[in-house]
């Protein structure tokens, strides 16, 4: 597991709490938990925001924007052109 690219800290996303806190897989599923853990697209969020009514598992527009701003911190991390093109090798999917 690579550390997070999209986050320093360990706390909540976000509200910033550090307590009860659940680590997300920005991209998920059963193959994309091992893509997230390789490129390091995790972020931590606390309980309530991993898994209550406004959480990415219950709202596809919060999803998408975590999954906007993982291929933006990637394409930052590698450069535009090039880190497009590995994370379409890695993900397969543009959300921007």
């Amino acid at each position: 597991m690579r550390k997070s690219i999209l986050q320093d800290r360990k706390e909540c996303f976000c509200c910033g709490t550090t307590l009860n806190l659940e680590r997300h897989h920005v991209i998920h599923g059963t193959v994309g938990r091992k893509i997230a853990d390789r490129l390091g697209l995790t972020i931590w969020l606390c309980a309530e925001h991993h898994r209550g009514a406004y959480s990415p598992h219950q709202r596809r527009d919060v999803d998408l924007r975590y999954k906007r701003f993982a291929q933006s911190c990637y394409m930052d991390r590698y450069g535009t052109k090039s880190g497009y093109a590995l994370w379409i090798a890695e993900v397969g999917k543009n959300y921007l």
